[in-house]
């Protein structure tokens, strides 16, 4: 689109069947950008996670733990979009009454 979306980071270099864990990308610099030590990425909307010690820039490839985030792992072909995505967490400040349940109360 105009703004950009639906082209992805990078695409895979070759294609993946359900059963392998080893990517290849026509160029892993996307996940090796700052942030945390574990990677997330999407193909396809599959989510695969990796992190800094599994990718080997020389190869481009990357070892990846497939089916995360309740997708499930199914083959891609060679060329599908990648989409690098990060963790993200929210500290939620709870009140008073929702940490604290008095005795016998109904919950």
């Amino acid at each position: 689109g105009e703004f950009g979306f639906g082209r992805g980071e990078t695409v895979l270099a070759e294609g993946l069947s359900n059963d392998e864990k080893r990517v290849g990308l026509v160029s892993v610099d996307p996940l090796f950008a700052p942030g945390p030590a574990i990677r997330w990425f999407k193909v396809e909307g599959e989510w695969l996670s990796t992190s800094f010690e599994q990718i080997d820039p020389n190869e481009r490839r990357a070892v990846a733990l497939r089916g995360q985030r309740g997708t499930k792992a199914v083959p891609h072909d060679a060329g599908a979009p990648v989409y690098v995505g990060a963790s993200v967490s929210t500290d939620v400040p709870l009140v008073f009454k929702d940490r604290y349940v008095p005795k016998g109360a109904i919950r």
